[in-house]
């Protein structure tokens, strides 16, 4: 987007609690950058000061982006132990899962099983078998 923009940075990026701070070779450039950035990003807050562009994103959007990163994580997280019925997994506060695991004692072993990556697998399948299937 800055490149689309023909904006320069003058190298330096901070990341914030709240936010990004960009700083620019020039205001000119905070501005454009500030343009460009507002016609993808409407809901985010824009600070300028001199050649320093502040991006914020607001509390609500925050609040809503990692509700939808928790609940979706939870949904995988039921996906990948659906055939396991004792496993208990649910919201605790604002941004933490809770994973129940029966008879699992061992914390590694826990972390272990949970962070196991997904396989997706690709199958031909013939279409002489399923003649209603076309690729």
């Amino acid at each position: 987007m800055l490149k689309m923009a023909k904006v320069q940075l003058d190298g330096r990026v901070a990341f914030l609690k709240d936010g990004i701070l960009f700083k620019f070779l020039s205001a000119n450039d905070a501005q454009q950058a500030q343009e460009a950035f507002c016609k993808e990003e409407k809901y985010l807050k824009y600070t300028i000061d001199a050649s320093t562009l502040k991006i914020t994103i607001p509390e609500a959007v925050l609040s809503k982006l990692v509700a939808e990163a928790v609940d979706g994580n939870i949904d995988i997280l039921r996906s990948r132990f659906a055939s396991l019925s004792e496993i208990h997994i649910s919201r605790q506060g604002f941004s933490q899962i809770v994973v129940e695991l029966p008879d699992v004692k061992d914390p590694g072993q826990a972390k272990a099983m949970i962070g196991k990556s997904a396989v997706l697998e690709f199958i031909r399948i013939s279409v002489t078998r399923f003649p209603f299937l076309t690729y």
